[in-house]
């Protein structure tokens, strides 16, 4: 056996290190995106949350009343909207417009107003026995 010399031995240790580190930048660069896959791996995750917040939109007015969900479409994007009706904001003051009542099946809008109305209504569609 030959005994190897301090040098010989630093030599094959730089040549271990170097062909590791080649090794390393090898797998490095496989593993490497490309542009295009950062584009499409954005996209994808993109239009994932925006399905996400679609669907929560389309949910509050469930849980929220006096809210409407609308579908969007124009010139500056697509996707859902929520919004109120009886709701007025006016140099940053908030407002509600009160919403007439529904009309009850006499036809009437159920106002204090319409009381005797609703009543012949009734009486009619109910007769005596």
């Amino acid at each position: 056996m030959v005994a190897m010399t301090f040098d010989d031995r630093l030599r094959q240790a730089i040549e271990r290190g170097q062909k590791r580190s080649e090794l390393l930048a090898r797998e490095a660069a496989a593993k490497a995106w490309t542009e295009e896959e950062y584009r499409r791996s954005h996209s994808h995750v993109r239009l994932t949350l925006s399905d996400h917040i679609e669907s929560c939109l389309k949910r509050l007015p469930n849980y929220f009343p006096g809210f409407q969900y609308e579908t969007m479409y124009g010139d500056r994007g697509w996707g859902g909207a929520c919004f109120r009706d009886d709701l007025v904001i006016s140099r940053g003051n908030r407002t509600t417009k009160q919403a007439p009542p529904p009309p009850d099946m006499c036809g009437t809008t159920g106002m204090p107003a319409a009381a005797a109305i609703r009543a012949t209504c009734v009486a009619r569609i109910k007769p005596p026995p």
